[in-house]
């Protein structure tokens, strides 16, 4: 979702730690929301569902070689996790020292953007396609912010105005990878081909899903970040649309804003409770731990990495 409160700028990182709080991956336990821009609820299995005007984002990496993902042919720059903020800034994200560092500002303007940015994902050439609030797709440089048409025309299905943004390896240890896209409507998932930008529905979700943003593994699986109550990452069936499982984050708060990655076996969440700035949360699948790691004065509503990854902690 779109979130139209403006940020405070783009700065540096501060960090701050928390208590912990426990989470599991319990399958079976699920729920689902209607997206859209107007708040709405509705329920499975008993859990209430909350949408309002936010916005979010796609998947997470770092600079380190991994098992699982094939990252020995990529970049150092293309295992990064990079941000994007309401005010075009585009930074990368360090999981491993959680610091992140300002590239530049991102400026479709010329290439007729009209709107702001709503979600994100990159690729394993370190491409970041990013959704504008109105509809298209700009093709962004990760080494400077520079921006180029996509060629995606946007409304191609109505469930897939917009929607969260994220690349998974079609198999493990594989280079070919697939831009999926989660409907804002709640609808489901399906993917765009590259680099014919044609969109196509795959199915909607099962024992769970909403409104979600998405992230990708090195190793072939995707997750979804969803706007439930409490919200919720969840692995999806990428061939079906099906939610294999659920992690209920109660601790966590969307706020005005919400983002999401995969890197290093965790999955690092980006939201912003104020509505102004956003925090950063690590959930930890191993330790069933939610932790806030950092906070930054820029208010972030997309993420991405690419499936080149580690999909496990670096040693």
């Amino acid at each position: 979702m779109t979130s139209r409160v403006l940020g405070l700028g783009f700065a540096s990182l501060l960090v701050a730690c928390s208590a912990t709080k426990t989470n599991t991956f319990a399958k079976g336990s699920s729920s689902s929301s209607d997206g859209g821009g107007e708040a709405s609820t509705s329920t499975s299995t008993g859990l209430d569902v909350s949408v309002g005007t936010l916005s979010g984002g796609g998947f997470s990496p770092s600079s380190t070689t991994s098992t699982g993902s094939g990252s020995e042919e990529c970049s150092e720059a293309a295992k990064l996790v990079y941000v994007v903020g309401t005010n075009n800034e585009l930074s990368s994200f360090s999981p491993t020292t959680k610091q992140f560092k300002p590239i530049g500002i991102i400026n479709c303007a010329g290439q007729g953007a009209t709107g702001q940015p709503f979600s994100m994902a990159v690729d394993r050439a370190g491409t970041a396609w990013v959704l504008f609030d109105d509809g298209p797709i700009f093709a962004v440089d990760t080494a400077d912010a520079s921006c180029k048409k996509s060629g995606y025309i946007p409304s191609q299905n109505f469930d897939f105005n917009l929607f969260g943004m994220g690349f998974a390896s079609d198999d493990a240890m594989g280079t070919a990878e697939t831009l999926y896209v989660a409907s804002y409507t709640g609808y489901g998932i399906g993917k765009i081909a590259l680099p014919s930008m044609q969109l196509s529905p795959i199915g909607p979700y099962k024992n769970g899903g909403g409104s979600g943003e998405l992230t990708g593994t090195g190793d072939g699986r995707l997750f979804g970040f969803f706007v439930t109550t409490p919200v919720t990452v969840s692995e999806i069936d990428k061939k079906t649309g099906a939610i294999l499982s659920n992690a209920p984050q109660p601790t966590v708060d969307i706020g005005g804003g919400w983002a999401f990655a995969f890197w290093g076996g965790d999955f690092w969440l980006f939201t912003a409770p104020n509505g102004l700035t956003s925090q950063v949360d690590r959930y930890s699948p191993s330790t069933k731990l939610t932790t806030t790691v950092a906070q930054v004065n820029f208010k972030i509503v997309g993420a991405g990495v690419s499936t080149c990854a580690p999909v496990e902690q670096p040693q």
